[in-house]
């Protein structure tokens, strides 16, 4: 990795620009903390005057801007946790804005040439010399292929990966002064905060990780029309080189031009809506960067993603977390949902369960005496995980990117149709996925797989005790104990056997009767397969029979 934390003071006149910058904008107190200002003699910078018209949240803000592309993106993905962040400060750093100046057309070539090994003339039979758009990482250039495909090229700004390297050195040596002189700060984590900025920019800067991420989407959404995801070319794309087919959309919060082509609001937004749904709850991977620029609108009312750079990522435990969460939620359970936190490890075990559920009681109540359409799903996130905080709820970052994500895609789907109805356009995905996970038929897919291992392990038991008792025999492997009561371990070691003996028979009676229970061959009882039924019986008398000899 390229990025080295032990060249942290390498670049002295960088980090004395950046602690001048955090000074001018009256966060010398911050600084002084840090006992570094006198190493870079800045003591005189400390009397400066703070701007009193502006919050400390919007100084800040104005201070990351001035820093340039790597603390913008940080200052981006830090307003997303507020777990880490007072909700002003979250709400400011959502502004961040990146101004950077374009590269030049000779600098586009060098970058392209160099990461293809091919020239410009033999990879496209048209190159726009001046660029669509531009960000702090890379710019955009609409090209032509050898074939006739129109194509958008994202080509990566030179030198960005020394730039965002030196910063990167930076922050760690500021996040470890922070954790050991500002003792109140340490409970944040700074290092690892700063280490899991460095995962996900060095993500970034690598286009053909992007590439997959849109390839893997475009697999979710090849049967369904509603949505677009343009088509990476391979030969095209390297690590600085992002080629795609070129899509032609309105961004979505251009109304008015939306308006005018005649476009469906309604069924926009809901699909906008079903779209990310798809996307979080039957794949559980779906893109974490949906601001407006990133969505449009096809003529014909199709929605089309852009920018691949940022994806969340939902695991089984998180889905079921989910599930029973929604399901609770449902029921008004509160004691329930408590309990799903407590057993998902999400809060200390000394936690006061009574106390969290009246809390959570007093978030959610309210919103079951309103119409659908009257509930602020963004209001209710942001509660919820303000009292998570509270106590000392530990947030993953991939419910941090969906609670981000579901903030904007129902910011902008209210913002595009006034009257969405977002709960009711989500509410055949959550129940139908809850019902899925936790039916009997998922039950019995997970008692399938646990019985498999149980198989497993029965089969592989004797190969193992035989590999042990060949090392002991050969003197390979000692074993020493001391005589106390061995005659009881021996007859439990006995008994142990006997068990795993039934426990392998039962465990495969029951994983045969599972595959027959259903096969419309042979005799029927109610429909179901009369031999696996005998199967069950015959496991449940196993089972009877061993408890009662015991």
């Amino acid at each position: 990795m390229f990025f080295a934390r032990t060249k942290a003071i390498k670049n002295i006149v960088r980090m004395r620009k950046i602690l001048n910058v955090l000074i001018k904008h009256g966060f010398g107190d911050f600084v002084e903390q840090l006992n570094i200002g006198k190493v870079f003699t800045l003591g005189s910078l400390f009397r400066r005057k703070k701007d009193h018209a502006l919050s400390r949240a919007e100084r800040a803000r104005m201070a990351i801007e001035e820093l340039g592309s790597t603390f913008i993106k940080f200052g981006q993905i830090l307003s997303t946790r507020v777990d880490l962040l007072p909700p002003d400060w979250a709400i400011e750093f959502k502004k961040l804005q990146d101004e950077v100046p374009l590269f030049s057309y000779e600098e586009v070539v060098k970058v392209v040439e160099g990461e293809l090994k091919t020239p410009m003339a033999e990879l496209f039979d048209s190159f726009d010399e001046a660029p669509c758009a531009s960000a702090s990482i890379a710019q955009v250039h609409y090209a032509r292929l050898k074939d006739g495909k129109e194509v958008a090229v994202k080509v990566q700004r030179p030198g960005i990966e020394k730039t965002i390297s030196a910063d990167l050195s930076i922050l760690y040596t500021l996040a470890g002064l922070v954790e050991r002189y500002i003792p109140s700060m340490k409970r944040y984590e700074p290092l690892v905060v700063i280490n899991q900025f460095e995962q996900t920019i060095t993500k970034e800067l690598d286009f053909t990780t992007e590439g997959a991420h849109a390839g893997r989407i475009q697999r979710m959404f090849k049967k369904d029309d509603r949505v677009i995801i343009p088509k990476v070319f391979w030969p095209q794309t390297g690590k600085r080189v992002l080629t795609m087919e070129r899509v032609y959309g309105t961004v979505i919060d251009e109304v008015e031009t939306l308006r005018e082509k005649g476009i469906d609001f309604k069924l926009v937004a809901e699909n906008s809506i079903k779209a990310f749904f798809v996307q979080v709850f039957d794949h559980g991977y779906f893109h974490a960067d949906l601001h407006p620029g990133n969505l449009l609108v096809s003529d014909e009312g199709k929605i089309i993603y852009l920018d691949f750079g940022i994806m969340g990522r939902i695991d089984d435990d998180t889905r079921k977390y989910l599930a029973k969460m929604l399901f609770s939620l449902i029921k008004r359970d509160f004691r329930q949902m408590a309990k799903v936190h407590l057993d998902m490890g999400l809060i200390p075990p000394h936690t006061d369960l009574r106390a969290f559920e009246d809390e959570l009681i007093e978030i959610t109540e309210p919103i079951f005496g309103k119409q659908l359409n009257e509930i602020n799903i963004s209001e209710l996130i942001m509660k919820l995980l303000s009292t998570a905080i509270n106590f000392d709820m530990k947030l993953q970052p991939s419910l941090l990117l969906l609670q981000k994500s579901m903030i904007i895609m129902e910011g902008v789907g209210r913002e595009f149709y006034p009257d969405l109805n977002i709960w009711k356009v989500a509410q055949p995905f959550m129940m139908g996925w809850m019902k899925k996970e936790i039916s009997p038929q998922k039950k019995l897919e997970e008692s399938k797989v646990v019985a498999k291992e149980l198989i497993k392990t029965g089969m592989e038991l004797p190969q193992q005790t035989n590999q042990v008792l060949g090392r002991l025999n050969r003197g390979e492997l000692k074993i020493d104990f001391a005589h106390m009561n061995l005659e009881v371990l021996v007859e439990k070691i006995e008994s142990h056997g006997n068990d795993l003996y039934y426990a392998i028979i039962i465990a495969s009676l029951l994983l045969g009767s599972f595959y027959v229970i259903g096969s419309p061959r042979g005799p029927q009882i109610y429909n179901m397969s009369a031999i696996g039924l005998a199967g069950f019986a015959i496991a449940a008398m196993m089972v009877a029979t061993r408890l009662i000899r015991k």
